[in-house]
């Protein structure tokens, strides 16, 4: 509904939609046509909330200001609440039904209930109470909860948001048990079962309907337990004893009172008349929630046509479970039999049932004498579907070895249902509806195992059941096992038992009992394959990396592409990979453990390693392609790595470059360090040298760092000619790291002990990589002399090897040097120099970078449009290419930009862009950068106690860092927000620790602190 411009309520139009809706009840969103709008900030969010749950009404200033911030409102809240409310009309502007005001009374948000999901919430919930009976009232209750798609108001902070929250959960439970109860009326005891058990409810009324649907559903001991647990947890936390209607509940049961039965079964539903040869249904089966929905569901929806439910999964995964949890929900529904056959699919030492045997024994379940029981196959099978004409019964096809075997089992009668299970995809069954069931999720596992071992044993204990769960996979089958052995050694804690599966040699060992074992079940899986696919199964056991596509299949089987691609996806049917994405496949952990046990008992070590260096072979020679699309100047100074004998990868352009790197970044990785365990030093030092530029601008400087250090060590193993080299381009891609994260000393070490080996060597390899790096390593920590004396030697060197990407590269940081000393011509020369060659060489990342240098000298320089100009233009690129950390440093320099030009806001909206991309890939020395930014921003902007709190963060980081330059620039910060404050003492106390550094330094910023101190009058400082 919407109000008029009287206040009165006013229905909407069928088919008026005006595109827009918002939503509470998960996360605070805006949706225009279906795509989330942007709305900013936390406290944004938070204002728009507010103003929502009104329904139009005004809110005052005041009640807006206490509820965005509590009990400490900010100096200028008003301010700040009027910014929000201003960027909130831009983002609801789009949209003419829908206007927030500004009246007497405070601000309101005019929009139509309908498109708001907690009013769409509310209204639901009272159309249910009015409505007529039990089904009516579930189904609009359904409704209601559907509206809910997670915590409410998820993401705002603050204690209104909290105190709101409470109170729409609340809401949301009561709806919650309304429509339990409803579902009760009707009959749905077994539909609500898993709800509750999953729910764990401590509401009494609650834990009466999951006791009720226990007692409904014929788990009359289950029932009383859920009773006895209640009142003991009542007793134990708050002495007292369940309310007077459960302790009813509790008499009734006992005494099995007829009015707990429904007097009659639902309409339509027949109350099973013919015999059942189901087996036992678990007593602790758990989760399935979604999956045992679509079996029920297939029922309603295919009423006149024979139902055909085909459950498939790896070994152990709980198709049996399943298809007999299902069948016993679905008994009432097929009186005339519900019959079961296992068809030895995948049994060990037995052959897989003939379909001619399997139908004998239906035929005979189904009363039919033996010796009216034909010979041939198909006669059977055509008494089997007349003897099923006219009835409705449920057969249920177990452990099925393929599509042929169940065929001819299928009845024909529109009345029946088959329940199929097998560890094959069965897609050539016509008409059956595949339901592939997955391993369950962590929540699930854990509730399985915590129902086997018992509650007692688990509940203090949660994150050691959930590593165990983890540890077995999550797998159905391994979670028993593993369970059983618990429960059956007493003396053993859960954390005992997950030291025992940590053993990887021993985990397969581990999770067998008696009469079960996971490595059985998948070597019954893996005999079932023809020998190419076993050998392709066994092989892909010897990749180190976490998936493969079907190039690295390939190249470990030494396959053509289309074959490998075709018994990948065989194994994918059997179940024995999985694919979470198209063309790449994965093990399940325990079957990547079985199939490495299989390989080493199966392959000799000469072919084990035979498939690893083709494998290596294709990963490394990829890897220098695609580098080599992303950064052309840079690979252009080393090799290309030789092509494999396997298919190779076509990667067309820097799109599919970036694709394969993305994909195939673990596996690189984990390849490198297998490598460096065994017998291929040369691949691992390849890597280093084809990775280093995508590490670099990716900012993984973790991983880097890994990968280099790998590679320093394998050099020493390389024959006596390439170890040097190998080690000291090793020690140079390490020592960058070391520069990276602010770890100097290290980096300059490690170019040091490069250049020493380097100059052992006839033509000097690296040399003037070192010699520029080194220059950085002085450069970070304030020593520009140095720094440009050792950029100069490398400019030397490069120049006379005519190397123009290190050339280029050198101008460009000699630039920045000159640029911190205050020779802004020299270093706009410098700058242009090498903007030149990065063109000339299509080097993009570092065009960019030089162009953002130039917009510091802009800046500098006071020609604030050009530098605007020049770090856009840079951003642009960093963003093309991926370079996070240069994205980072344009963000950064755009936002002192804008405080300069006094565009206050869009600085501090720069700079916490730049904080999070520095944040993100652990940029240390930029985080400081973005906060010093941040504090800049904020006394330009007026509000100096934050300036001094932001200069506070940086100053702590930069000492700890070593970053003389950025220390120096928070304690000036802090001087000029101190000296706001009118707190002279500690505005002279940082200025002269400011001056100081900055004279130490040779900066230009000494002087303009020197100036600013003998300022009569000094205005807002921006940098």
């Amino acid at each position: 509904m919407l109000l008029d411009q009287r206040g009165f309520e006013c229905v909407r139009g069928v088919g008026e939609d005006t595109g827009v809706e918002f939503q509470l009840l998960g996360a605070v969103q805006v949706r225009t046509e279906g795509t989330p709008v942007d709305l900013g900030w936390a406290k944004q969010r938070c204002l728009l909330a507010i103003l929502l749950m009104r329904r139009g009404r005004a809110v005052s200033v005041e009640d807006l200001i206490d509820r965005l911030w509590g009990d400490q409102p900010p100096l200028r809240g008003r301010d700040q609440l009027y910014t929000y409310v201003s960027r909130l009309r831009e983002v609801l502007r789009a949209d003419d039904s829908v206007e927030l005001t500004r009246c007497p009374a405070g601000y309101a948000l005019r929009v139509d209930p309908t498109l708001v999901d907690v009013h769409r919430f509310r209204t639901l919930t009272e159309r249910a109470r009015a409505a007529s009976g039990p089904a009516e009232r579930a189904e609009l209750l359904r409704e209601a909860l559907g509206q809910f798609s997670g915590e409410p108001l998820a993401g705002v902070p603050g204690d209104w948001a909290e105190r709101t929250r409470t109170a729409l959960n609340g809401q949301r439970l009561g709806a919650l048990t309304d429509r339990i109860e409803a579902d009760l009326a009707l009959g749905a005891h077994h539909a609500v079962l898993d709800e509750l058990a999953a729910l764990q409810p401590g509401d009494e009324r609650l834990v009466g309907q999951w006791i009720l649907a226990l007692y409904r559903s014929g788990r009359l001991a289950e029932a009383l337990v859920v009773y006895e647990q209640t009142r003991r947890r009542l007793a134990e936390d708050l002495g007292a004893d369940p309310g007077q209607a459960l302790q009813e509940l509790h008499q009734q049961i006992l005494r099995n009172d007829p009015q707990l039965d429904l007097t009659a079964p639902p309409q339509g539903v027949r109350r099973p008349t013919g015999r059942s040869f189901l087996p036992y249904d678990v007593p602790d089966f758990t989760g399935r929630a979604s999956e045992l929905d679509r079996l029920l569901g297939a029922i309603g929806g295919n009423a006149g046509s024979v139902v055909i439910s085909a459950i498939d999964g790896m070994a152990g995964v709980g198709k049996t479970a399943l298809a007999v949890h299902a069948a016993h929900r679905l008994a009432d529904r097929y009186p005339d039999g519900q019959l079961f056959v296992d068809l030895h699919g995948f049994t060990p030492g037995r052959d897989p049932v003939t379909p001619a045997g399997a139908l004998d024994g239906l035929l005979r379940a189904l009363g039919v004498p033996p010796g009216q029981i034909p010979e041939d196959l198909g006669q059977r099978a055509g008494l089997w579907r007349a003897e099923l004409a006219g009835r409705r019964a449920l057969v249920l096809l177990d452990n099925a070895a393929d599509a042929a075997q169940v065929r001819p089992l299928l009845p024909g009668s529109s009345g029946c249902l088959a329940l199929v299970t097998s560890r094959r995809r069965l897609s050539t069954l016509d008409g059956a509806m595949s339901v592939s069931l997955d391993v369950l999720g962590l929540a699930e596992a854990a509730a399985l195992f915590t129902r086997v071992v018992g509650a007692e044993r688990c509940e203090a204990v949660p994150q050691v059941v959930a590593e165990v769960v983890a540890l077995c996979g999550h797998l159905p089958l391994a979670i028993r096992i593993a369970a059983a052995r618990l429960v059956h050694r007493p003396t053993w804690a859960a954390a005992h038992l997950a030291d025992r599966l940590r053993e990887e040699a021993h985990r397969l060992t581990e999770l067998t009992t008696d009469d079960q074992s996971v490595a059985a079940a998948f070597n019954l899986s893996y005999h079932g394959l023809i020998p190419a696919q076993q050998r392709l199964f066994r092989l892909l056991g010897l990749n180190p990396g976490n998936d493969a596509d079907p190039y690295a299949a390939a190249a470990l089987a030494g396959l053509t592409l289309r074959q490998a691609d075709d018994i990948l996806e065989e194994l994918v049917d059997h179940h024995l990979l999985e694919q979470s994405t198209p063309g790449r496949y994965a093990f399940h952990d325990l079957i990547r453990r079985h199939a490495k046990a299989t390989v080493l008992a199966e392959e000799s070590e000469e072919e084990q390693h035979t498939a690893l260096t083709r494998l290596f072979d294709h990963y490394l020679h990829t890897a220098s392609v695609a580098t080599a699309l992303l950064h052309p100047a840079e690979q252009a100074r080393h090799s290309r790595a030789p092509a494999p004998t396997t298919p190779r990868v076509d990667l067309a352009g820097v799109a599919d470059a970036q694709a394969w790197l993305g994909a195939e970044h673990a596996n690189l990785l984990a390849c490198a360090e297998h490598a460096a365990a065994g017998s291929w030093p040369a691949y691992v030092t390849g890597l280093s040298t084809v990775l280093w530029g995508h590490l670099d601008t990716q900012a993984r400087f973790g991983d880097a760092e890994k990968l280099h250090q790998l590679a320093v060590l394998a050099a020493q193993r390389l024959s006596a000619h390439a170890a040097p080299a190998a080690h000291a381009h090793a020690l140079v891609n390490l020592g960058i790291v070391f520069l990276r994260t602010a770890r100097y000393q290290q980096g300059v070490t490690c170019q040091q002990e490069a250049l020493a080996l380097i100059r052992e060597l006839p033509d000097r390899p690296y040399e003037g990589d070192a010699l520029g790096n080194l220059g950085i390593g002085y450069w970070c920590s304030g020593a520009y002399t140095e720094a440009a004396d050792h950029y100069e030697k490398a400019l030397a060197v490069f120049r006379r090897i005519g190397d123009r990407t290190g050339e280029s590269r050198v101008l460009s940081n000699l630039g920045f040097v000159h640029e911190r000393t205050g020779h802004y011509e020299q270093a706009a020369d410098l700058h242009r120099q090498a903007l030149a060659i990065f063109r000339e060489l299509s080097d993009h990342v570092g065009e960019g970078g030089t162009l953002h240098g130039l917009g510091i000298i802009y800046r500098r320089t006071g020609q604030y449009e050009q530098a605007a100009d020049h770090h856009r233009r840079a951003l642009a690129i960093f963003r093309e290419t991926g370079h996070l950390l240069g994205e980072g440093e344009a963000l950064h320099g755009l936002g002192v930009v804008h405080c300069r030009t006094g565009s206050h806001e869009r600085a501090i909206d720069h700079h916490h862009q730049a904080l999070a991309v520095f944040r993100r890939i652990g940029y240390r020395l930029g985080e400081v950068e973005a906060t010093n930014g941040l504090g800049e921003s904020h006394r330009s902007a007026g509000r100096p106690q934050r300036a001094v709190e932001r200069h506070q963060a940086a100053l702590t980081l930069a000492t700890g860092l070593g970053d003389t330059n950025e220390e120096a620039r928070a304690h000036r910060g802090l001087a000029d927000a101190y000296h706001d404050l009118d707190r002279t003492d500690d505005a002279r106390r940082h200025r002269q620790h400011a001056l100081k550094l900055y004279t130490e330094l040779g900066a230009p910023e000494a002087q303009e602190v020197v100036t600013w101190a003998c300022s009569s009058r000094v205005t807002a400082r921006t940098p």
